[in-house]
């Protein structure tokens, strides 16, 4: 006998508010323009809930929010637009008390941008004791008002960001040493604008005028309190706004953005489970660049990456030296305080360490917490990404078995490659967080590595309580991490040998001394080696040794390696490279490598197993170029210092980036530095080798092979 049986299921899907009408007047102003918006005739069974403000110039997805209300009227002050005619999109969306959600789309606005709002509100806040309330900018901003003190910081701080990034593509010289470059971003071409002292000097006056009103637009919002889920969005993304332009935060700014940030994610992670997750993923959003930005931020200074700005500078010197001993003498240790520094700059360092340190476990507390409101609504396989020019991070809940061979690519550059096989679960349900920010934090004990060029990646795997699991992997299946370069770093041109010139009846090899001490010999790095024959097809035998001179004949091997530089293998740009990996320059204090010229009789293979040899003389029938970098892989470590044990530098390491491998989970850089011109040995001028201070002779000059150099 069969039995049939039916049920049925009723669904009933929550419609949007239905259309109405929204209007916008004025068509035209400027940024302290009042533009009012009406909204009519719209209506839902379930109730209006609120009406939501975005605006944007060129992309939608880059639009910011202005506001929100119960009310079918209201203000707002909008930001400059884009083009000619100076258009801004505004956006209006209407949402039903079960969060379903209409757009409408007013018509385009003219903004039109102007200096001069900026400049008067920089003459107000320079006068001397009070404020002025004749300029409209501090007039807005004295009412208090949560909404309009969001939407004032939202359009001055798009202004200023405008004007950071315009003086910036005119192509300063060396523009590395002044401004970190957003992720993702290519390199800035040299513009045929000429820099001279007085249009430099324009430039710090700007970065510090701009200064002053970032910190004040800071100080109007510190103690504004907000009251609703999307003021909340509204001062988060103003503050992703206001410190975007990392290079002019001062301390004060940074600080109180740091601290107003966070205590916006303890609100966001405490109410999570009470808010949609549109609305917790657009808040983190917003507050994940804040905090990526004050961290970068306080460290520009420190890595030497920007302007030390005029009040940063004044109030240290208006402090008296009342230094924390354990911190002033870590820094006085390590050579920042010299008796040839002003006592200013030793004040500022001090101070601004200071405040990195404190911002440092800030931040580490807002990514927390915002961890932990993202986790509340993700399911297994899903995933909330934050992706700009400010950080990425990525936070996924996935099972251990889906780690296998799992690649991340935030932008073209970086990679996060994770192996076959860990000490990890595999029907475990984690969360992985992965993160790129764009300069790498200075290290506590400064001067011992050069990681100011690089990007900064961390990646961690979070049990389902939020705490950090420790994976560990073996030497055979490590993690592998390409690690990103400031695309504007400036790569030395080659040093030119004129070795046709020299004609040596005695010896086989031409030497170069290439120095690789580290100021600290528990830092390890690799050596990068470039050769460009100015005859490409010249084939060539490269030999070297650690610490001493090489030495290849038919009657002596005493050399640590050797290879062929065949022209059939050259490389597009004519160069050979040559790569030697940190494990095996630990604890060296240089490499000497000798060069010579196949003759015609030799055959040049990389399948050879043992070096051509020879005893005879010889001439070099082409000159060639010599270049030498080093390269480094560090993690950071408990006492926020950068350490290199049990990392590998990678054989694909370039100039823009490092490729390393890592057993274990953290938070990676690289280190970059440019080795000096390798210095030529002449064959009939080697001085004696001493084991504590080894010196060469060289064309009479004495070289002394302890030069400091890091990476």
């Amino acid at each position: 006998m069969t039995e049939k049986s039916s049920s049925a299921l009723h669904f009933e899907i929550n419609q949007p508010p239905k259309p109405g009408i929204c209007s916008i007047t004025p068509s035209n102003g400027t940024i302290t323009t009042k533009f009012t918006v009406i909204c009519k005739d719209w209506a839902d069974q379930d109730g209006i809930k609120d009406y939501s403000f975005y605006a944007w110039a060129t992309h939608a997805e880059q639009r910011v929010i202005l506001g929100s209300t119960i009310s079918s009227l209201f203000e707002l002050r909008l930001p400059v637009g884009c083009g000619n005619a100076s258009l801004m999109n505004v956006i209006v969306q209407i949402r039903d008390q079960l969060n379903s959600m209409t757009e409408a789309n007013l018509p385009a606005v003219s903004v039109i941008p102007t200096r001069t709002s900026i400049d008067s509100f920089i003459k107000a806040m320079k006068v001397a004791s009070t404020m002025s309330s004749t300029d409209p900018l501090v007039e807005l901003l004295s009412k208090n008002n949560s909404v309009l003190t969001g939407q004032v910081i939202t359009t001055v701080s798009q202004v200023l960001n405008e004007m950071n990034t315009e003086i910036i593509r005119l192509g300063i010289q060396n523009i590395a040493s002044i401004f970190v470059s957003p992720l993702g971003s290519r390199e800035i071409p040299m513009s045929s604008h000429s820099w001279n002292t007085s249009t430099f000097n324009q430039y710090i006056q700007q970065l510090n005028d701009d200064a002053s009103v970032r910190e004040y637009l800071m100080k109007s919002m510190k103690d504004l309190t907000t009251t609703t889920w999307n003021n909340i969005l509204l001062h988060a993304s103003s503050l992703a706004l206001l410190t975007h332009a990392i290079n002019e935060l001062t301390r004060d700014t940074s600080m109180l953005a740091s601290s107003k940030c966070r205590d916006m994610a303890f609100t966001l992670e405490s109410m999570a489970r009470m808010v949609s997750s549109d609305d917790v993923k657009k808040i983190g959003n917003q507050l994940i660049q804040c905090a990526a930005n004050v961290l970068s931020a306080v460290n520009v200074p420190l890595q030497q990456r920007g302007t030390i700005l005029e009040l940063d500078l004044n109030r240290s010197s208006a402090t008296s030296n009342d230094y924390d001993d354990d911190m002033y003498l870590n820094l006085n240790l390590n050579g920042i305080f010299m008796k040839e520094n002003e006592p200013s700059y030793e004040r500022n360092f001090y101070h601004q360490k200071r405040t990195a340190n404190i911002v440092v476990k800030q931040v580490a507390e807002t990514l927390v917490a915002i961890t932990n409101a993202f986790n509340i609504h993700l399911n297994v396989g899903q995933n909330m990404t934050v992706n700009t020019t400010s950080v990425f991070t990525s936070l996924e809940k996935t099972l251990v078995s889906s780690l296998s061979n799992k690649r991340i690519t935030p932008f073209e550059g970086a990679q996060i490659h994770l192996p076959l096989s860990s000490n990890l679960t595999e029907s475990d349900t984690i969360s992985v967080r992965s993160m790129i920010q764009p300069l790498a934090v200075a290290s506590a004990t400064p001067g011992q590595v050069n990681t100011s060029l690089s990007t900064m990646i961390s990646l961690s795997i979070l049990d389902s309580h939020g705490k950090e699991i420790s994976i560990h992997t073996d030497n055979e299946h490590p993690m592998e991490f390409f690690i990103p370069r400031d695309p504007n770093l400036i790569v030395p041109p080659m040093a030119l040998y004129n070795a046709t010139l020299i004609h040596d009846a005695k010896h086989q090899f031409y030497f170069h001394l290439i120095n690789i001490t580290q100021s600290n010999v528990n830092l390890t790095v690799s050596l990068h080696i470039e050769m460009r024959p100015r005859d490409r097809s010249r084939n060539y035998l490269m030999i070297f040794r650690f610490d001493g001179q090489p030495q290849l004949s038919t009657l002596i091997n005493n050399i640590d390696d050797w290879s062929l530089l065949c022209s059939s293998n050259i490389s597009d740009d004519g160069i050979h490279k040559y790569f030697i990996n940190n494990n095996r320059t630990a604890k060296h204090r240089f490499v000497i490598v000798g060069l010579r010229e196949l003759n015609t009789s030799e055959v040049c293979s990389n399948k050879s197993l043992t070096p051509p040899i020879t005893d005879q003389p010889f001439n070099f029938s082409a000159d060639y170029e010599l270049r030498t970098f080093t390269s480094a892989c560090y993690y950071l470590d408990s006492n926020n210092n950068w350490q290199s044990d049990g990392l590998l530098v990678g054989p694909m390491t370039d100039h823009y980036q490092t490729q390393c491998f890592s057993t274990h989970l953290s938070t990676f850089t690289s280190g970059y530095s440019n080795v000096p011109n390798p210095v030529l040995l002449s064959n009939d001028r080697f001085g004696h080798i001493q084991n504590s201070c080894p010196s060469f002779y060289v064309d009479g000059n004495i070289v002394n092979a302890l030069n400091l150099s890091k990476s």
